[in-house]
């Protein structure tokens, strides 16, 4: 604005969207907008001023941990269980949004969607280990 930065706010819910411009990204903007404890669930991406407010939930937007795990995955020198790690939860994300745009153009019918949500969840209902023996094989922490 006027050859000055400044940053949109965006905040949007079911009921209403809030906008804000502001020159400054830091903690007190988002505090000014939302308070010091915020009673949902915060998506956001990974800027650190989000790190500092109380909510009911907090989810990092999915386009923007896929990116990051891009990021890491194009590393060269990464550990082979960091690797199979990262590559399990890409695979993980990349399904459940394709699960779910198949299930919001009707491309998957209810029973469909259940039946592969319910198969999304048994295969990831153990955190993985970092630690993976053999790759490509379910490596999960008991």
């Amino acid at each position: 604005i006027d050859g000055k930065n400044a940053w949109l706010w965006g905040f949007v819910s079911k009921a209403l969207a809030l906008c804000h411009i502001d020159r400054s990204r830091g903690h007190k903007v988002l505090h000014q907008l939302l308070g010091e404890t915020y009673g949902g669930t915060l998506i956001s991406d990974f800027l650190a001023v989000y790190n500092k407010i109380k909510t009911k939930g907090k989810q990092r937007c999915l386009v923007h941990l896929l990116r990051e795990l891009k990021k890491i995955l194009a590393l060269a020198d990464l550990d082979q269980g960091t690797r199979y790690w990262c590559e399990k939860l890409k695979e993980l994300l990349q399904r459940a949004l394709a699960l779910r745009k198949d299930r919001r153009s009707r491309r998957a019918n209810h029973k469909t969607f259940l039946r592969r949500r319910k198969a999304l969840q048994q295969e990831h209902s153990q955190p993985y280990s970092p630690h993976c023996p053999t790759p490509g094989k379910a490596c999960c922490t008991t």
